[in-house]
């Protein structure tokens, strides 16, 4: 399965569930990377403020992340991993 973070290029038409559901940026506050180093991926499969090299947060107990549709949520570091998956799919499906 492709996920957002995965591919070089995705359009809007791309996204095939609602845009409100698909995260395209997240918040790596540990372990930081120039913007553009190809070596700046996170992993959603471990889940939330778990490592320093996955998505992670200065907020207790969420991270941010931005949406296709433009908006900004903090998500709970309690969620399913699969979750986070679908999310960061343009289908979502896991």
């Amino acid at each position: 399965m492709k996920h957002i973070f995965n591919i070089v290029a995705v359009s809007l038409m791309t996204i095939q569930t609602t845009t409100s559901n698909t995260v395209i940026i997240g918040e790596a506050g540990k372990n930081q990377q120039p913007w553009g180093n190809p070596f700046n991926g996170r992993n959603l499969a471990i889940g939330l403020n778990s490592l320093p090299w996955g998505f992670n947060g200065t907020h207790p107990g969420v991270v941010i992340f931005g949406f296709a549709n433009g908006s900004v949520n903090a998500i709970s570091e309690t969620v399913a991993p699969k979750i986070l998956e679908a999310l960061a799919t343009p289908s979502g499906e896991w």
